[in-house]
């Protein structure tokens, strides 16, 4: 996997856990609930992230305080490699290369670094591409979630599924599909403890 993956592998659950007090109802108060994830919320858990037919097995632990987001980020399969995030600080350990790269994440503010980052901030301009619906769907690392479809209103873009906890509205699992449904790209938990100290 190219590092420049691995590192997208690092954004994609920094986007988790919301902390909005009210029920969302609506595609798009599910979407700002997805949003507004991981700036509150501790959490760790096993996650796997399939691009094509590469397969990457990440292990995550992530803590949200006062003095902003902690994480750590190991690989469980392929080559051996380990991200330390702090707030925009981010140093990757490649043992097997006997090597460390350090930077910053970007020169974006924070929150518009975050998966999915790819959604505009005003859901308006959403809804003027896509169409947005919500449903019950599946279980997800042991846990109910609702299902957001976010389907193009043309044949030029993407489509996306998240499936957001039921209780929290934890991203647990997300898609990008092709015009026809079928799935480009998949970031699933396997396993999540949420709020628990880390």
């Amino acid at each position: 996997m190219m590092l420049h993956q691995f590192f997208r592998t690092l954004l994609l659950p920094a986007l988790l856990v919301p902390s909005i007090p009210v029920l969302a109802t609506t595609g798009n108060q599910w979407i700002n609930k997805i949003q507004q994830a991981g700036n509150h919320t501790s959490y760790e858990g096993t996650f796997v992230y399939r691009q094509g037919d590469q397969m990457e097995v990440m292990r995550i632990a992530h803590r949200a305080d006062k003095t902003g987001i902690k994480e750590k980020l190991v690989s469980l399969n392929g080559w051996a490699r380990e991200i330390i995030r702090n707030n925009d600080e981010v140093v990757c350990y490649l043992p097997d290369k006997k090597a460390v790269m350090a930077g910053h994440r970007s020169g974006r503010p924070i929150e518009q670094t975050k998966f999915p980052a790819i959604l505009p901030n005003n859901i308006e301009h959403l809804n003027q591409s896509y169409k947005i619906h919500t449903k019950d769907a599946e279980r997800i690392a042991g846990r109910p979630t609702v299902l957001v479809s976010i389907d193009p209103r043309d044949s030029l873009r993407y489509g996306y599924r998240f499936w957001a906890d039921q209780s929290t509205g934890l991203l647990l699992k997300s898609d990008l599909v092709d015009s026809k449904g079928k799935t480009i790209e998949q970031f699933m938990f396997t396993d999540i403890k949420i709020g628990q100290p880390i």
